[in-house]
């Protein structure tokens, strides 16, 4: 018995030595990150190539949130081109993108001009409210099937709703519900057209003046991308 109550205290010993140096490194690169880029710009690509590496920072350092979440949010508004933000949700789980919406918010970060994506909406939260209708609104006005595995559920602890679809009530305030959760998966035909998708380019930059993401960013980051003169001129974005 005292044996093994001493290769249990071992054990446990160990396994809490490992678990403070886990934490005691990915505490030390966070302050490292920060320190080295907070008076630095940044893009989307370069955060998530950083992010991708710094595979210890998926460790929980509280309860809202990773290391990585905790190095987006403080380097949030070092960020030049918010419009790319999905670069950096593509290589977080699915727990740490939680966390960002919650600490960052839904309108700091949503895209109408990429609204592709897997959606879990509360609708008794105004901010989530918005997205949905942002979502509603693309549904109606563009053509072919853009929702897929839609569902609605009246609570959190309820389930969905059967044979559920979205209907002419929820075009408006009062007809759509005040509370419940709104389920779905939002394509715009993965630019192929698919299910003869197309998506409304006017409407989605409308769309961007109830978000963060800001058009003209969009407009020289294309402008980046196809005339070298500029991508020398705007070199300065991620330096000093």
């Amino acid at each position: 018995n005292y044996s093994m109550k001493f290769l249990h205290e071992k054990n446990n010993s160990v396994l809490i030595n490992r678990l403070y140096t886990l934490e005691y490194k990915a505490n030390y690169l966070l302050d490292y990150f920060i320190d080295s880029l907070i008076n630095r710009w940044v893009s989307c690509i370069q955060l998530s190539l950083l992010l991708d590496l710094f595979k210890l920072g998926s460790v929980s350092k509280t309860f809202v949130g990773s290391y990585r979440v905790e190095l987006i949010v403080s380097l949030f508004s070092r960020i030049v081109d918010l419009h790319n933000f999905n670069f950096l949700l593509a290589v977080l789980t699915t727990e740490e993108i939680a966390c960002i919406y919650i600490r960052i918010g839904w309108l700091c970060i949503f895209n109408p001009m990429k609204p592709e994506g897997v959606y879990r909406l509360d609708l008794s939260k105004w901010e989530e409210r918005q997205i949905a209708k942002m979502l509603i609104h693309l549904s109606v006005v563009e053509p072919g099937i853009n929702w897929y595995e839609e569902s609605y559920t009246s609570s959190h602890q309820g389930k969905p709703m059967p044979g559920w679809t979205l209907t002419k009530v929820w075009y408006t305030e009062n007809g759509m519900p005040k509370q419940g959760i709104l389920q779905l998966k939002m394509s715009s035909g993965e630019g192929m057209y698919q299910n003869r998708c197309t998506p409304d380019i006017t409407l989605r930059q409308q769309l961007l003046l109830l978000t963060l993401v800001d058009i003209t960013d969009i407009r020289l980051d294309l402008e980046y991308l196809y005339d070298p003169k500029i991508s020398q001129s705007r070199s300065f974005h991620f330096s000093d």
